[in-house]
């Protein structure tokens, strides 16, 4: 009977230690409930201004829209006024895309950051023709008086 007590006391220790450790389930339990409570409303939240921001985006749309068309229709009446004036025709722009929020939407650099560099800054080759160098001698060899020399080293380079 020396083996009882010991056994008594193993007993009492994992009774101890389980009721223990189902009130630390039940601790953990109720914190989860409330995180997936604040998860629920934070959802709705969200949920609801995902709507009303696809609500303004359509508003914006609608009136980018019906401005184009205004801008359309105020471009075929402004020649058809300077024709019966007597004026000078100007060129009629564009009609603007069906979508028109596409452009408005188009990705380009945060606001703050230096655009892209233009297309007319980034030319290697002159627009305009560059003039053949003038030589300072005339078909027979001879010098001209008035000419000046010509350093056409900074044309070789191109």
């Amino acid at each position: 009977m020396a083996n009882l007590p010991l056994a008594l006391s193993v007993h009492h220790f994992v009774s101890s230690v389980g009721a223990d450790a189902g009130f630390a389930a039940i601790i953990g339990l109720a914190i989860l409930v409330l995180l997936y409570f604040a998860q629920a409303r934070e959802t709705a939240n969200l949920r609801e201004q995902a709507y009303e921001a696809g609500q303004r985006v359509a508003q914006l749309e609608a009136r980018l829209t019906s401005l184009a068309r205004q801008q359309a229709a105020a471009a075929q009446v402004a020649p058809a006024r300077a024709a019966q004036a007597g004026g000078v025709r100007s060129p009629v722009p564009a009609p603007a895309p069906a979508f028109a929020g596409a452009m408005a939407m188009a990705p380009g650099p945060p606001a703050g950051v230096g655009a892209p560099a233009l297309a007319a800054a980034t030319r290697l080759i002159p627009a305009a023709p560059v003039a053949a160098p003038q030589s300072a001698y005339d078909e027979h060899g001879v010098a001209s008086p008035n000419a000046q020399p010509v350093d056409d080293t900074a044309l070789g380079s191109l």
